[in-house]
């Protein structure tokens, strides 16, 4: 333990004593979470987006006039395990449905004299959006399917905005960890040059090498610490402040946004441990590579 408190100590010393790269190193770790934390979050919310859509994405299938065995019809639908939930519109029920949505305008039904001409209807929900284009094609092939509606475009354009959302967070990610890591080594490898001299010292009165690159390691793990700590409440701070203008300027697109404390939840484990990771690697990478030098 004492050990340790020596370790930290120095770490600490040699953070203050090189304050002006150490903060440089600080502000730019600081941008590289902040633009990690953004990507992730994004990431987060169109997954959370895309769940709420599975729960209001319905494949519409008229049915064919003279089938009648609507339970048989329906069982054989629910066998495909694509398919969360399906329920049928009764032609009496889709007749009255789309008088209620007309309106006024229901008047124009009264030239078919009273005649039902809706179909009826199974409304399907299936559990991944991505599967919805395969399961109607799958439906629209049946006997009893006279039409299949989805809004194939629709489906297409989100499927392909949620995975290019993705695609970016992934590219965010590994190139900002890659540039941390080369900025947590250039940090190291010039802390290492100005205590030349100490380390000389070290090594002659036979320290370790654990003993010699801990302080080094500890240096690295306080600034990307202190970093990620920094990220995590500024952005924190940041997205509360865009939820809040969303809700009062676009009270509706609130709906596809997480809450502040859901972000806050699933942002803590993936930002400090990308921030550990990146401390532990590029300190101890750095101290085999330079010490070797001195």
């Amino acid at each position: 333990m004492f050990v340790f408190l020596l370790w930290f100590k120095e770490a600490s010393i040699g953070l203050i004593r090189n304050f002006w790269w150490n903060s440089v190193a600080f502000l730019m770790s600081l941008v590289c979470l902040v633009a990690f934390s953004i990507s992730f979050v994004s990431g987060t919310t169109a997954e959370y987006f895309s769940s709420k859509l599975n729960q209001r994405l319905e494949i519409q299938v008229d049915i064919a006039d003279g089938h009648m065995n609507y339970n048989e019809m329906k069982n054989q639908l629910m066998e495909d395990k694509r398919i969360s939930e399906v329920k049928f519109i009764s032609k009496e029920d889709a007749q009255n449905r789309m008088i209620e949505e007309m309106g006024n305008d229901a008047k124009v039904l009264d030239i078919f004299n009273g005649k039902n001409i809706f179909p009826a209807q199974f409304i399907v929900k299936v559990h991944k959006a991505e599967n919805i284009e395969d399961v109607a094609k799958k439906i629209d092939g049946l006997d009893y399917s006279e039409k299949v509606l989805y809004g194939k475009e629709y489906i297409d354009k989100m499927l392909t905005v949620t995975e290019k959302v993705k695609k970016i967070g992934y590219y965010v990610t590994i190139g900002g960890s890659i540039f941390a890591v080369l900025l947590v080594m250039w940090v190291i490898r010039m802390n290492i040059e100005q205590r030349k001299d100490e380390i000389g010292i070290k090594q002659l009165i036979g320290s370790s090498s654990l003993t010699i690159r801990m302080p080094f390691i500890l240096e690295a793990l306080l600034l990307m610490g202190t970093s990620s700590i920094a990220a995590y409440y500024l952005f924190a701070k940041l997205y509360g402040e865009f939820v809040s203008y969303i809700n009062q300027e676009l009270p509706m697109s609130s709906l596809a946004l997480l809450k502040v404390g859901t972000v806050q939840e699933s942002l803590i484990l993936p930002l400090f441990g990308l921030a550990l990771a990146i401390g532990l690697f590029g300190s101890i990478f750095s101290t085999n590579k330079h010490l070797k030098r001195v």
